[in-house]
């Protein structure tokens, strides 16, 4: 497992106060494996805000709330697929199967403990050799052999709009099952989380019902 660019505590700050992580636009490309056009033409028309979180975040898993998913580009003949898992990686649900397309979107509900997603790629088996693996954003990952080796995610996040993006690397290219093209835009996905309101906001709303529930009640006197 790939060392990350960040550490958890950047990350942690980044999510609770909203702070760009980013020391330089350049190191969000070239820190990672995904190509500059690939993630321009894939996820945004530049790179402002976004930083790269390396090839998993490690527990404790921040996608426990709601939001917004789309499948953002598919480029592989393999089966990939996307869904979300619990932390021991037992309990799937498939969200995305390998017919999704482009443009596939999917609202997740915000779940009471913590969860993952999870990438899985079947591909073709040759005799006993399978290249079937599965990735999860903890770093986890499972499969046969090559395929625990050759699966891979790169993690994105951009702190304004509360979004992730995720590429996925399944084993394929290359020669059948030794092969690894390494291009990560198998399988792309983004995650917009519902909007949190901030503490300073609840409080104003606060106050908002409060005077609502006294005119109420002076009409109600009058």
């Amino acid at each position: 497992m790939i060392a990350k660019i960040l550490p958890a505590t950047t990350l942690a700050i980044a999510l609770l106060f909203g702070l760009s992580a980013a020391p330089a636009q350049a190191a969000l490309i070239l820190g990672s494996h995904v190509e500059g056009s690939l993630f321009l033409g894939a996820i945004a028309p530049n790179t402002d805000g976004w930083s790269y979180f390396g090839e998993d975040l490690g527990p404790p898993s921040p996608f426990w709330v709601g939001g917004r998913l789309e499948v953002k580009q598919r480029s592989s003949s393999y089966l990939n697929t996307f869904g979300i898992s619990d932390t021991s990686h037992t309990n799937r649900t498939e969200i995305f199967g390998g017919s999704a397309g482009a443009g596939a979107v999917f609202n997740l509900a915000e779940s009471a403990s913590e969860r993952l997603f999870y990438f899985s790629a079947n591909g073709t088996d040759i005799l006993l050799a399978s290249d079937d693996n599965r990735q999860y954003t903890d770093g986890f990952s499972s499969g046969g052999t090559p395929g625990r080796l050759q699966g891979g995610m790169d993690i994105f996040y951009h702190a304004d709009s509360k979004a992730w993006a995720f590429f996925f690397d399944d084993d394929g290219g290359g020669i059948p099952v030794l092969g690894d093209d390494d291009d990560y835009d198998d399988l792309i996905v983004t995650f917009r989380q519902n909007p949190v309101p901030e503490p300073g906001g609840l409080a104003l709303l606060g106050v908002a019902l409060l005077g609502l529930a006294g005119m109420m009640r002076r009409r109600k006197s009058a």
